[in-house]
C-alpha cells in the first residue's frame, strides 16, 4: 500500500513550535543586514554649483525687476494734453459804455492822467521880435452867496505870488446852491491871458483871487482854479515861420509827444491794465507856435487822459457781444491788445469824466481758460480710460490726451505734482 505523503507532512502544534526555538540555539551572522529597499536610507549629496549660481542670480534678478517697479511706481508721472475750446471773433465799431463802477451791461475803466512837452527844431523863417503873453484856462467858484456875480472883461485874477492874468471875457458867476443839506458853491469856466508878455508867466496849475474883491468880505469867497496850465508867453528875438512850416512843426512835434506819453502810460500800467489803440486822449495846450530865435525849438505841450480796462472783464463783455451763445466762461482773446477803440465823447473827457461812450473794432480768438488745479484734482489717482469721463465737466476743454509713465501704468499718480497739464 502505498505511503500518503500528504498524511505524513502536519503542522507542529504550539507547544512544539515553542520547544523547537526555544531549544535551538541562534546564529549570529556577520554579514549586513539587507532592508528592503522603501527602508534604505537616501543619501543627500551637494547641489552642483553651476544649478546654485543659476537660481542665485534668478532671485536678483527678480529682486531687481520688483525695486524697479516698485520705484517706477513711486515716481510714476503723467502729462495730460488739453485742446481748450475756442471761437472766433468780430467786432466793427461795436457799441460799448464804460463807467467807473461798471456793473452788468458796462464797463468799468480807470482814467489815468500824465502831462508832458515835445519839441521840433525847425529851420528857416524870418528873425523877428517875439512877444506873446500866456494863456490858458480858469474856473471861478462863488461860495458868497446864492446870487449870482457878474464881473467885467478883463477882471484881474492874481496868483499867491502876485502874477496877474485877466479873463478873456465878461461873465457871471452862479450862485450856491444847496444838496442834501450842503452848500455848493457856483462855478464858471473863463479863458485868462497874462498881464505881460514873456515866459515868465508860464505857470502850472495854480489858485487865484479876484484882485478887485480885496479888502472886501467876497475876497475869501470868490476863487479861482487853474482849469490848465497857462503858458505860452514869449519875448525877445525868435523866428517868425510861414503857415506851412509852422503846421510842419507842430504835427511832428505833436507826434512825438504823443508816442511819448502813449510810452509812459503803457509802461506804468496797473497788473490785468490795458489800454487798447485809441483808448486815450491827447489833450493840447495853449501854445503860440512861435520859436525862440536862440533855440529854433518848436515846443509842444500837452495831456493824456487814458482810458484803462481790466483785460479780463474786457474779454468776457467783447465775448459777450460777439458770441451768440456765450456761456459766461472765463476767456482770454490773445489778440486783444491789436483792437482799437473809438471814444465818442472825447471833448468831455476830464479828470471827473464818469462815463466813456465807446466803438471797438477787431479780430481774434477767444479761448476758454482751463482750470488747470481743478482739472489735476479731479484726475488724481483716476483711470486713464476714464480720462473723457473725468473732463466732460469742463466746458473749456475741447479734447484731451493723456501719457503716463511707466507706460505700463493704467492709473493716474495719486500726487498733484506728478501730473502735468500742457494746453496745446
Amino acid at each position: 500500500m502505498a505511503k500518503n505523503f500528504l498524511n505524513d507532512i502536519r503542522p507542529a502544534n504550539r507547544d512544539e513550535r515553542r520547544s523547537r526555538v526555544d531549544d535551538e540555539p541562534l546564529e549570529v551572522s556577520n554579514r549586513p543586514v539587507q532592508l528592503p529597499p522603501r527602508f534604505r536610507e537616501k543619501s543627500f549629496q551637494p547641489m552642483p554649483e553651476r544649478r546654485s549660481r543659476k537660481i542665485l542670480w534668478t532671485i536678483v534678478v527678480l529682486v531687481i525687476i520688483g525695486a524697479i517697479i516698485a520705484l517706477a511706481s513711486f515716481f510714476s508721472n503723467a502729462k495730460v494734453t488739453i485742446t481748450q475750446k475756442s471761437e472766433d471773433i468780430s467786432l466793427e465799431n461795436s457799441p460799448f459804455v464804460a463807467t467807473i463802477n461798471g456793473d452788468d451791461k458796462t464797463l468799468s475803466f480807470k482814467l489815468v492822467k500824465l502831462t508832458g512837452s515835445a519839441e521840433k527844431v525847425v529851420t528857416g523863417g524870418m528873425p523877428t521880435t517875439i512877444s506873446s503873453k500866456a494863456t490858458g484856462r480858469v474856473i471861478l467858484y462863488n461860495n458868497f452867496s446864492s446870487a449870482p456875480q457878474k464881473l467885467d472883461i478883463e477882471t484881474r485874477l492874481a496868483t499867491s505870488d502876485g502874477k496877474i492874468y485877466k479873463t478873456d471875457n465878461a461873465l457871471t458867476i452862479p450862485g450856491t446852491k444847496t444838496e442834501n443839506g450842503k452848500v455848493i458853491p457856483g462855478s464858471i469856466e473863463v479863458g485868462v491871458h497874462a498881464d505881460q508878455p514873456g515866459p515868465t508867466y508860464n505857470i502850472g496849475l495854480s489858485d487865484f483871487t479876484i484882485f478887485g474883491f480885496k479888502g472886501s468880505p467876497k475876497y475869501t469867497k470868490f476863487y479861482g482854479r487853474s482849469k490848465t496850465q497857462i503858458t505860452g508867453g514869449a519875448s525877445g528875438p525868435g523866428i517868425a515861420l510861414s503857415e506851412a512850416d509852422a503846421k510842419i512843426a507842430h504835427e511832428a512835434a505833436l507826434t512825438t509827444l504823443k508816442e511819448k506819453l502813449i510810452a509812459q502810460a503803457t509802461a506804468s500800467l496797473p497788473d490785468s491794465a490795458i489800454m487798447l489803440p485809441g483808448s486815450y486822449v491827447i489833450r493840447e495846450d495853449l501854445d503860440s507856435g512861435q520859436v525862440v530865435g536862440d533855440k529854433n525849438m518848436y515846443t509842444v505841450k500837452g495831456a493824456l487822459y487814458g482810458v484803462l480796462f481790466d483785460e479780463h472783464e474786457l474779454a468776457q463783455k467783447i465775448a459777450s457781444v460777439a458770441i451768440s451763445q456765450y456761456d459766461g466762461g472765463e476767456i482770454n482773446i490773445p489778440e486783444l491788445k491789436t483792437f482799437t477803440v473809438d471814444i465818442k465823447n472825447k471833448d468831455a473827457i476830464t479828470d471827473t469824466t464818469s462815463t466813456v461812450s465807446l466803438g471797438i473794432s477787431g479780430k481774434g480768438n477767444a479761448l476758454w481758460v482751463v482750470p488747470k488745479e481743478k482739472v489735476i484734482a479731479k484726475l488724481l489717482g483716476s483711470k486713464k480710460r476714464d480720462l473723457g469721463v473725468n473732463l466732460s465737466e469742463f466746458p473749456s476743454v475741447k479734447k484731451a490726451t493723456v501719457s503716463i509713465m511707466p507706460s505700463w501704468s493704467m492709473t493716474l499718480p495719486e500726487k498733484p505734482n506728478s501730473i502735468k497739464v500742457l494746453i496745446d
